[in-house]
């Protein structure tokens, strides 16, 4: 789902040249990455404090060394340049910050919904606690996008939460 949103982009710039400034994926390097390891910071405050107050186990050796780059790296990308480069810039140009990046949050947990129900074969139930903790990271994501000008401090923010996700049990 990232190829439409480039090709969109590009159709629409002369020659291609403006599709990484319009995603937010140049400019602001420093603040980004500074923005990406704060939040991430959080996740990781929250990870470890649910682990202690649940006596959840840390089981990082039994991540397969490919779950570490699609988690961290490959996932984050794709999926934040989908949502927060492409479709939140897109909504904030048409109406208020919080109002695109609302509904923004709402279509991240909509895409990922059907993933629970068919590999998962989850009741949806179950998964409330899923869909509000995904709302919420993509919340958050839009924001730090917000505020650090860079749409490399949520892929480093959703990196950290997938990294926290995979190495402990929901």
């Amino acid at each position: 789902f990232v190829g439409p949103a480039v090709l969109s982009l590009a159709r629409r710039q002369p020659g291609g040249a403006g599709i990484f400034a319009s995603l937010r994926l140049s400019g602001h390097v420093w603040r980004g990455i500074s923005w990406g390891l704060a939040g991430g910071a959080v996740y990781v405050l929250f990870g470890l404090v649910r682990a202690a107050l649940h006596g959840l186990p840390i089981h990082a050796a039994s991540v397969p060394p490919e779950r570490w780059f699609t988690g961290f790296l490959l996932v984050p990308l794709v999926e934040e340049i989908a949502f927060r480069g492409f479709v939140l810039e897109r909504l904030r140009r048409a109406g208020r910050f919080w109002t695109a990046n609302g509904a923004t949050a709402l279509l991240f947990v909509a895409v990922h919904f059907p993933g629970w129900l068919l590999v998962e074969h989850a009741r949806l139930a179950g998964k409330v606690p899923l869909m509000v903790a995904i709302f919420l990271l993509g919340l958050f994501c839009g924001y730090v996008v917000e505020k650090s000008g860079s749409l490399g401090s949520s892929v480093l923010l959703h990196g950290i939460n997938n990294l926290v996700s995979l190495l402990l049990p929901p």
